[in-house]
C-alpha cells in the first residue's frame, strides 16, 4: 500500500531500499537517538527489512520509506510492537538531517496516524506510543504538536480513534 501527502510518498520498505536505509540508520545524528546502535551492518539491515516484511504480512507492523520527488528515500516511519490485547502499537521514525525543520516528519506522522487502520490489522481505537530519548528535543516537540502526551520512562502516548 502506498500513501501520499502533498509532498511525500510513503511506501512499504523493500530490499531495494537497503543501501539508503543503511546510510540513514548509520548517520551519527540519527544513530545517537535510535535503538539500533551506532553502527548497523548490511546484514543487520537485510534482517531488519525481512522482519519488517514479515510483520507487515501478518498485519502486526510496518516500516514505510519516506520519499520525496526530488531526493528519493529521505527517511522511514513505522509501526512496531503491536499488542492486540493492550490495544497499543509503537511509532518510530528517522529522517535524513538534510530534511530536518521542513515539516516532512509532521506530514508523515499525520499520514500514518490517519491511515493506521490500513497499515496494521485493527478495527478499533488504538493507543499510539513512541519512545524518545530525553535530549531528542526535535522529536519530542513533533510528538507534542501531534497531540502526544508524556508518560513515564521517556514514552509518549496518543489515542487514535478509528
Amino acid at each position: 500500500m502506498q500513501l501520499f501527502t502533498p509532498r511525500l510518498l510513503l511506501k512499504p520498505i523493500t530490499y531495494r531500499d537497503m543501501v539508503k536505509l543503511h546510510a540513514l540508520l548509520n548517520d551519527p545524528l540519527i544513530s545517537k537517538y535510535n535503538d539500533y546502535g551506532e553502527s548497523v551492518s548490511q546484514s543487520e539491515i537485510r534482517e531488519l527489512i525481512q522482519w519488517d516484511l514479515e510483520q507487515s504480512y501478518l498485519g502486526l507492523g510496518v516500516r514505510l520509506s519516506i520519499n520525496c520527488q526530488t531526493s528519493g528515500m529521505i527517511g522511514c516511519i513505522g509501526l512496531y510492537e503491536y499488542n492486540l490485547e493492550m490495544g497499543e502499537v509503537y511509532l518510530g521514525f528517522e529522517l535524513s538531517p538534510l530534511h530536518w525543520g521542513q515539516g516532512i516528519m509532521r506530514e508523515a506522522v499525520e499520514c500514518v496516524t490517519t491511515n493506521i487502520a490500513k497499515l496494521i490489522n485493527i478495527n478499533s481505537d488504538i493507543k499510539l506510543l513512541a519512545r524518545v530519548e530525553e535530549d531528542n528535543l526535535r522529536s519530542i516537540k513533533l510528538l507534542q504538536q501531534q497531540g502526544f502526551i508524556k508518560l513515564e520512562n521517556s514514552e509518549y502516548s496518543k489515542l487514535v480513534t478509528i
